[in-house]
C-alpha cells in the first residue's frame, strides 16, 4: 500500500511540472463534491440476495489532477472517497418479519445500528476533451486504481415483546481492492486560471472481506459466541459532483 501511494505521489508531481513548464493552460487541479447513488446489489433491499448492501444515497468528494499531452486527450490522476449509510429501519422490518416467521405466536420487533460503508483511494487514467462552445468543453474518462473499501460495523437486537433476546454484532473491516471510474463531464473556464466542473461516473469495485468477527450475546440463557466469517460485497454506484479548478 505505501509503495503503491508514492507512486501516485510521485505521478502527482510529475504532472505539476508538467504544468510549470507549460504556458498555455493544458493542466488544471480541482476539487468535486457530491452525491453517491448506490446500484446494482450495494443498493439492493432484497433480503433473500446474500449479496444485498442496502446502501443509501452518500456522498463522494474528489481531488483531481489532469494534463492534456494532446489537443483533445490528457492524462488524470483522482484521489476520491465515498460515504453511504445502511438503510436501517428496512433492514431492522425484514429482519423482524424473518425472525417473526418462526414464532407466529410472539411479538418480534428487531432494532438495527450501523456505521457507514466507505471507498477511498486513487486512481489514474486518460480523459478526452473535445470543444462544444467557447469555453465549455465536454470531458469523457476512464480510470483504474486501488481504494480501501470498508464495510460498516452493524449491531442486531432481537425482541420478544418487550424483553430483549439476542445481540449480533458484526465488527467493521477494511480490503484494498481494485477500482475503476467510467464517467464524463463538463469544464467551464470562468478565466484564464478558474473552471467550474460538473461530473458524472460509474465507479465500480469488489470487496473481499476475510475473517471478520460476530458476536452473538444470547440474554435469556446468558450466552457469548464469537465467531468469524469471510464476506463479498460489489461497490457499485453514480456518483454526480460539481467543483471549481485552477488551471495551468
Amino acid at each position: 500500500m505505501k509503495k503503491i501511494g508514492l507512486l501516485l505521489i510521485v505521478y502527482l508531481v510529475a504532472l505539476t511540472n508538467c504544468f510549470s513548464q507549460n504556458n498555455g493552460r493544458k493542466g488544471f487541479a480541482s476539487i468535486n463534491l457530491g452525491f453517491s447513488i448506490p446500484t446494482g446489489s450495494f443498493g439492493s433491499k432484497d433480503f433473500t440476495d446474500n449479496n444485498a448492501g442496502y446502501a443509501t444515497t452518500g456522498l463522494v468528494s474528489q481531488i483531481t489532477f489532469g494534463y492534456k499531452f494532446h489537443p483533445n486527450i490528457g492524462i488524470l490522476g483522482i484521489s476520491q472517497g465515498q460515504a453511504n449509510a445502511v438503510n436501517v429501519g428496512d433492514f431492522a422490518q425484514d429482519l423482524a418479519n424473518y425472525y417473526g416467521a418462526s414464532n407466529p405466536s410472539g411479538n418480534t420487533s428487531v432494532a438495527v445500528e450501523s456505521s457507514v460503508y466507505s471507498l477511498s483511494g486513487m486512481m489514474a487514467g486518460l480523459f478526452g476533451s473535445f470543444n462544444i462552445v467557447k469555453k465549455l468543453n465536454f470531458e469523457p474518462r476512464f480510470l483504474i486504481g486501488f481504494s480501501t473499501a470498508t464495510r460498516p460495523k452493524i449491531t442486531i437486537e432481537t425482541y420478544d415483546g418487550g424483553t430483549k433476546l439476542t445481540t449480533f454484532i458484526d465488527e467493521q473491516a477494511s480490503a484494498l481492492n481494485i477500482s475503476y471510474m467510467l464517467g464524463a463531464g463538463a469544464k467551464f473556464d470562468l478565466s484564464d486560471k478558474i473552471c467550474l466542473l460538473s461530473n458524472i461516473d460509474f465507479n465500480a469495485a469488489k470487496a473481499y472481506w476475510k475473517n471478520v468477527q460476530s458476536i452473538r450475546i444470547g440474554h435469556i440463557s446468558d450466552t457469548i459466541e464469537i465467531n468469524e466469517f469471510d464476506q463479498q460485497q460489489k461497490f457499485r454506484a453514480i456518483n454526480i459532483s460539481i467543483g471549481v479548478g485552477f488551471r495551468f
